[in-house]
């Protein structure tokens, strides 16, 4: 690398060896981890890491919720205060209860409901 020292403005100008570019000082800007490795694998990588947090805390949650289920009851009251919104929500939780499967975590197959055994 030769060096050229001009009174431009005060600045000193590097001229790169080959390439005849002129680099000013300050001008650092560094690369991105996209543009480094391209921005599509960047992105494929970001969401391969993204799906490995949520698998990692559906684990976890399950986890929780294995070990609480007897603790925990869903009161009719308390689902139609947090959950429904409107009439045919509130019908939901109507039949869910009438089926027998809205006391505690309700886990019924859709076919079970459709029943009207």
């Amino acid at each position: 690398m030769r060096g050229v020292h001009g009174s431009r403005e005060g600045n000193v100008q590097i001229v790169h060896g080959n390439s005849g570019k002129v680099a000013q000082k300050g001008s650092v800007r560094r690369r991105s981890r996209a543009e480094k490795v391209g921005r599509l694998k960047y992105t494929i990588e970001l969401l391969k890491r993204l799906e490995r947090q949520i698998s990692e805390i559906d684990v976890r949650t399950r986890t929780l919720m294995a070990g609480l289920r007897e603790w925990i009851s869903f009161e009719p009251s308390y689902i139609q205060k947090v959950a429904c919104e409107d009439e045919v929500d509130i019908e939901i939780i109507t039949c869910l209860i009438q089926k027998g499967v809205g006391v505690y975590c309700p886990q019924p197959s859709p076919q079970s409901l459709l029943d009207t055994t």
